[in-house]
């Protein structure tokens, strides 16, 4: 099993200006995890997700690396890193379950 990150637009209210976004953290089989697929659904029992590891709520997207979105960009492929070089399973499982959602 392979950790990739994705991003996904979020719904927001009409009250909330500008642009808003998720970040996942998802693990899928390792064959399914080259650098152009994504899932056409991030949910949990979606088809080739094998569950959910890190969401980070709706972020704003701004146009600094200082951003939400950037920063929560930047946390995700930190822990799915972490995750994927892991030795085994319950390291990887203390990695993910040590953090939370922002």
């Amino acid at each position: 099993m392979t950790a990739i990150v994705v991003t996904r637009s979020a719904a927001m209210p009409a009250s909330c200006w500008g642009r808003y976004r998720k970040v996942y953290v998802i693990d899928v089989d390792y064959w399914k995890a080259w650098d152009t697929w994504e899932p056409p659904q991030v949910r949990q029992g979606a088809k080739h997700v094998i569950r959910i590891l890190w969401d980070s709520g709706p972020q704003s997207v701004g146009s600094t690396k200082r951003c939400g979105f950037a920063r929560a960009f930047a946390r995700a492929e930190q822990l799915a890193s972490e995750f994927n070089n892991a030795r085994d399973m319950a390291s990887a499982e203390a990695i993910i379950g040590a953090g939370g959602s922002a």
